[in-house]
This record gives structure tokens, sequence and C-alpha cells, in this order.
């Protein structure tokens, strides 16, 4: 005869029960070993309750601690709790304190030897004496090596020293555009001319006077588009309504000369050498908006000045140019009463010699009449046929012999060996 079955079998559940979504997992128990400090002083444990319960049902003993900050007896005398985590003897935290006392131990070993090994100066006698005679703990050792040591006072190694020389390179260079050089103020510009109304971009008269005077010097020799007396004359009357100097050209102008220096004043940025004479060039491009179509002569001589080589809108299409009506520049040696135009390597110092401007421009003009026709008659077919080897050897055979005279013709101020001025070397 079997026993009966005495267990109560449950009741199943009523229809439509749920079990709450809201209901909190089971916490873990979380081990504290360490109480606060009041706690402590009061001789009181650790409360061995899970700290969950603590907090939720409020069941600390009055005589254990929870362990948290703060901790419930803290809560109910109003008192500050604080839990001094370096006392927790637990392996793992012991452990972690240990290892990064050492690490600490080590890098100051390391940086002791290289201390010793890298400086035979006077510093080293202190930093001996200091451990030998004064018995210098860990932490005055460690001081002396972070805050009285100067690393410059040690002998550097070559390979430290090209280390140093390479960084100091890059630093010179960096730091060269934000410090003025004492030579610009030492420069007495070929011309004087005002800021004021021309340029926004900066009011300083010496600047203006400096780039205006390297682009007479270096850049108009090569593009004399621009009559120098009556650009100066204008540009100091200060009235932007003049014939021969405008805002759009002024800009356009010191845009192009500060190619020729390295001064910060030329940077939009001083940190960065992409930005020489942005700017100017800037304004240059909003007076050109301002201008609103209307064309003048300093409006085309600025438009020519931004520009260092046209292209025609059709590649190879030969230039629709036609000889200038005008005659030929006046020469310095027709009239012995004429001024002669002097030129100066301008910053640079030295004795002045004759430009020879006028001469340098009739001949670079007839140059330019040959070479108009060689390039006309080359490319005479708009639809960019090549032409025979016959007809282009007799188009060179008639252009060589007007080169050759040309050179022949040139007047004995702009002849090899004569004059060594840029723009007639660049002739030659």
């Amino acid at each position: 005869m079997s026993e009966p079955n005495i267990a109560r079998s449950l009741a199943p559940a009523p229809p439509g029960f749920q079990r709450r979504p809201n209901a909190e997992p089971p916490r873990q128990r979380k081990n504290i070993s360490t109480a606060c400090t009041a706690c402590k002083t009061r001789k009181w444990k650790v409360a061995i309750v899970p700290l969950y319960d603590l907090y939720i049902a409020n069941m600390a003993p009055s005589k254990q601690c929870t362990g948290t900050v703060p901790c419930n007896n803290c809560v109910r005398s109003t008192t500050e709790c604080i839990i001094d985590e370096s006392n927790d003897n637990r392996r793992r935290l012991a452990l972690k304190r240990k290892l990064e006392e050492l690490t600490e131990d080590k890098k100051l070993l390391v940086q002791l030897v290289e201390t010793l090994r890298s400086s035979s100066n006077e510093h080293v006698l202190r930093l001996l004496d200091l451990i030998r005679n004064k018995n210098g703990t860990l932490d005055e050792i460690k001081a002396y090596l972070d805050g009285e040591l100067i690393d410059s006072d040690f002998d550097m190694t070559p390979e430290m020293q090209e280390v140093q020389d390479h960084l100091e390179a890059r630093a010179s260079r960096r730091s060269g555009r934000r410090m003025l050089d004492v030579t610009w103020l030492s420069n007495i510009p070929v011309v004087e001319v005002p800021a004021h109304p021309w340029t926004t971009a900066t009011d300083d008269d010496g600047l203006v006077s400096f780039l205006i005077s390297l682009w007479l010097t270096w850049n108009h020799p090569f593009s004399n588009w621009i009559d120098r007396d009556l650009f100066i004359r204008d540009m100091r009357s200060k009235d932007t309504s003049s014939t021969f100097c405008s805002p759009f050209l002024v800009n356009s102008i010191l845009a192009k000369a500060s190619f020729y220096c390295d001064y910060p004043e030329v940077f939009e940025d001083a940190n960065d050498p992409e930005s020489r004479g942005m700017h100017f060039y800037k304004e240059a491009k909003l007076r050109f908006e301002q201008e609103d179509g209307r064309i003048t002569i300093p409006t085309i001589q600025g438009y020519a000045t931004l520009l260092t080589r046209m292209f025609s809108t059709i590649f190879m299409k030969p230039l629709d140019l036609k000889k200038p009506l005008r005659p030929r520049l006046p020469s310095d040696h027709e009239d012995d009463d004429a001024p002669e135009v002097a030129w100066s390597p301008y910053p640079r110092h030295g004795d002045d010699q004759a430009s020879h401007l006028p001469c340098v421009c009739n001949n670079l003009s007839k140059l330019n009449e040959i070479t108009v026709e060689a390039i006309r008659r080359l490319f005479k077919d708009e639809s960019r046929k090549a032409i025979s080897r016959a007809d282009m050897e007799t188009i060179i055979s008639s252009i060589f012999p007007r080169l050759q005279a040309w050179y022949i013709d040139l007047p004995k101020c702009v002849q090899e060996g004569q004059t060594a001025v840029p723009h007639v070397l660049v002739l030659q």
C-alpha cells in the first residue's frame, strides 16, 4: 500500500495575472570591508546585511556602518561621512596600490639613471650630495629632479644636439614672421605714398610705401604698362577719383608686391605661409566688384597686374592684336637734359644704376610684334589642323632673319655686357 501524497498542490494563478513588468531583479550582494571614519571612531564594524536591503528597508543596526557615503548612522547623527579607501585592506585593492607605488618608483629610478648618465656637471654633484650626505628621501629626490634641474644645463649627446637644432630651426621659421625685422625699420623707400584712402587692409604709410617701392623695383620694369610718374602723382593726391590711380589698382599692386618679402605684415595670418598678400587681394577683388562694369585706365591696369599670364579664350587661337598707334617711348639718350630714371636693388643697399626703362620697353614691344606675327602665321588655321612641314620651314625662314636683325639693332645700353639690371638681363 503506497503512502498518500500529502504535498499540497498550488492553486493556479487567477486569469489575467501577469508578473509586474517593473519587478526588479534580485540584487547581488556587494561586499564592503571599510567603515566610515565616524563609525571607526566609535569602533563600529561594517554591517554584513546586503547593501540593497540596508537602503530599502533601513534595517542597519544602530552600531553597524552600512559602508556607503553617507551611511545611515551619519545621516541620523548629521555627521560628515568620509570613507578612506586607502585603508581598505582587501587583497585586490592592496595589490593595486602596491602596483602603483612600484610604477612610480620605477619611473624615479629611470629618471635618476638618465640624469647620472647624461650629465657630468655640478648638478650631478648636488644630486649625489642629496643622496649620500643628506639622506634624502625618494620624495625629496623626485622633487629635485622635477623642479630644480634645468634641461639646458646638461651636456647633451650629439644625437640630442641634432634634435634640438632641428626643433630650434622649425621654431625660428614659425616665429620669424611674428617679429618685425629691424632691417625694415632702416629701409628708405624709393617713393613715399599714403595708405589712406587707397586700402583698408593697413593704415601704415611705411608698409605701403615699402611695397610700392618693391613693385616699382622688381615688377614694373617687366610690365611697364603703368606710367610711374602719373601713378605716384595721383596716389599722393589721395583723390580716389583721379585718372591714373584707384583703390583697385593700389591693392592689386600691394598683393603682387607681397611676394617679394617675408615681413609679417604682408601675411593675412602670420602662421600661414599661404596667406601672403591675401588681405590685399581680397580687398582688390571687392574693389573690382564695386566698379560695377565701369572701365577706367586704373581698372585695366589693376586687372593686368593681378594676372601673370593671360590666355586666349580658345587654346592656341591667334591673338587679334594690332600695332599701337602711339609712337614709341622717348629714349633717355635722345635728350641729354632729360632726367635719367635710376634703379637700385631695393631694399638692399647699392649704387644707383641707369634703368634704361624706355629702351627696354621699346625693344620688348618690337620683339612682341615679331612673336605675335609668328604665332598668327603658324596657328592661322582655327580648326587646329597641323600645317605641313614645308609651310612651317617657310614661315620660320622668314621670321628668323627678323629676330636676328632685332638682336643686332639693340641699343648699346641694353646689349650684352653693358648693363646688369634685371629687366635688361631678361630682355637679353
